[in-house]
C-alpha cells in the first residue's frame, strides 16, 4: 500500500507521504520508522495523542522484498 501511495505521490509531483496513529501504539510507530518515515510531530484530537510520521517520496527505498514502487 505504501508503494502504491508513493507512485501516485511521483506521478502527481507530491513530495510527501504522511501518516498518522497513536502514540499508544509502538509497534506500528516502529513499522513506520522501519521504512523511512519520520516523526514529523504530534497532535492531540478528541482525547488521544497522535504521532504524525512523513516520508520524502524521493527517498522512498522499499525495505521488504513485497514493498515495491507500482
Amino acid at each position: 500500500m505504501v508503494g502504491y501511495a508513493v507512485s501516485e505521490c511521483n506521478k502527481k509531483a507530491i513530495e510527501y507521504v504522511r501518516l498518522d496513529t497513536d502514540f499508544a501504539n509502538p509497534r506500528l510507530c516502529a513499522l513506520y520508522e522501519g521504512m523511512g518515515f519520520v516523526n514529523a510531530g504530534s497532535k492531540r484530537m478528541n482525547g488521544k495523542h497522535y504521532a504524525l510520521y512523513e516520508l520524502r517520496v524521493s527517498s522512498f527505498r522499499p525495505s521488504w522484498p513485497h514493498m515495491k514502487v507500482m
